[in-house]
């Protein structure tokens, strides 16, 4: 299946299905629901301790065994002299960027108050081109220069993935934000949207750069796998779960936001 389509369709069911699950049930739907929310207005604070705890033995679980790995101190080599490369030039120009942007960002100049909200992405557009330049230096090879397309591609996917974020925070009502610029609707989209298209490129690009360090890599490189995890009976598995976690995360908020 063309990977459009799979978009597609992965669109319909996150849009879809906590609408289905809510009137199925019998709920309301929530008057302020809309496909791109910026929510200003904080929700019912809650805490159960039966969820933290599933939450933390979860993460616990799941970390002890790498932990443990990371640890067996095994034999490493690091990268021969061959293979890394001199600093370059762009990733200066990403460095004082970064450190200028950083400066805007964190300090009240006056002359600057107009374009204070808009900060963020100039961190994080110099991050990620730093990032590249640590890793080109290591390993000669990043994906500003060797997959340029698969970068942008990763712009643009990002900023609709945290727009899917935004539209279940809805039904959940986790976090919002607040101090928000004055401005129309459709401008502060457009500004936010730039925001949220830097997160999947910033983590590709530090998991990229980590790849690059054999003490981070090699614990796990001579592992058994796991042939059950790439499964087709796992996907369909995880695919129900998240389905039914969709499809209900409306009903019950509190209780399953993780799923989310």
């Amino acid at each position: 299946m063309h990977p459009i389509i799979c978009l597609g369709l992965l669109l319909i069911l996150i849009l879809g299905l906590p609408l289905l699950g809510l009137l199925l049930s019998g709920h309301s739907i929530p008057n302020h629901l809309t496909l791109l929310p910026i929510p200003t207005k904080a929700g019912i604070e809650s805490f159960s301790w039966l969820v933290c705890g599933l939450l933390t033995a979860l993460v616990s679980l799941t970390l002890i065994p790498v932990i443990y790995l990371f640890f067996q101190k095994p034999d490493f080599t690091e990268p021969k002299s061959s293979q890394t490369a001199d600093f370059p030039w762009w990733g200066w120009i990403a460095f004082f960027w970064t450190v200028g942007a950083w400066i805007l960002a964190w300090t009240r100049f006056s002359w600057f108050e107009p374009w204070q909200p808009h900060t963020f992405p100039l961190l994080w557009f110099g991050y990620i081109l730093l990032l590249n330049a640590l890793t080109y230096q290591r390993s000669r090879q990043c994906l500003f220069l060797d997959r340029p397309r698969f970068l942008g591609q990763l712009f643009l996917l990002s900023a609709g993935f945290w727009w899917a974020f935004e539209y279940l925070n809805q039904y959940v009502n986790n976090w919002h934000y607040v101090n928000l610029p004055e401005s129309n609707h459709l401008e502060y989209s457009w500004y936010i949207s730039i925001a949220f298209s830097t997160v999947l490129p910033a983590v590709v690009s530090t998991y990229d750069w980590l790849a690059t360090f054999p003490k981070l890599t090699q614990p796990f490189a001579s592992r058994y796998s796991l042939p059950w995890i790439t499964s087709q009976e796992t996907g369909w598995m995880l695919l129900t779960l998240g389905t039914l976690g969709l499809g209900l995360i409306g009903i019950w908020p509190t209780l399953l936001f993780p799923l989310l």
